[in-house]
């Protein structure tokens, strides 16, 4: 069962969401071949239409560690919590080595992170990321001794090249 992150100042979500986006920041721009410059300044999930049609495949059974179905909802959850985004600071970008971006110049690299969905146990949590508007995915994040560590790329999408 899923759990939708809750987008109130100061709550335990809100710590725990932040904690969810720095961790799979840190990791994409750690892995990456070239470096990120920026976290946009706010979750968004423009990538959704590609996702939900990764999904909407028939014969996939499963998707994230969820069946079908669930990661049908996850999508809807997603979206459902992105209409109302949540604004990172430059401190949230500044930890994973990031500068905070308001605007998308072509000549800067970004990443754009999604609200984050979590687990009934608080252990497991999904969201999404759009990496500099060339390819994404949504990301299983698992809590691991105390650590968020990604556990999973599901739903992937590369933009088309014109």
């Amino acid at each position: 069962m899923l759990v939708a992150g809750v987008a109130r100042p100061g709550a335990g979500a809100i710590t725990e969401e932040l904690a969810v986006v720095q961790a799979i920041a840190r990791i994409l721009a750690g892995e990456s071949s070239k470096p990120y410059d920026y976290l946009y300044f706010e979750s968004e999930f423009s990538a959704r239409k590609n996702i939900a049609a990764s999904i909407s495949d028939p014969d996939r059974e499963q998707f994230c560690g969820l069946s079908r179905e669930e990661g049908l909802a996850l999508v809807k959850q997603i979206t459902f919590l992105n209409m109302e985004p949540l604004e990172f600071d430059k401190p949230t970008a500044r930890v994973v080595g990031l500068n905070l971006g308001h605007k998308q110049f072509p000549k800067f690299r970004y990443l754009k992170l999604s609200r984050v969905v979590f687990g009934a146990d608080q252990q497991h949590a999904w969201l999404a990321a759009d990496l500099n508007g060339e390819s994404g995915a949504i990301y299983r994040v698992d809590k691991i001794r105390g650590e968020w560590n990604r556990t999973a790329r599901c739903g992937g999408w590369v933009k088309a090249v014109d």
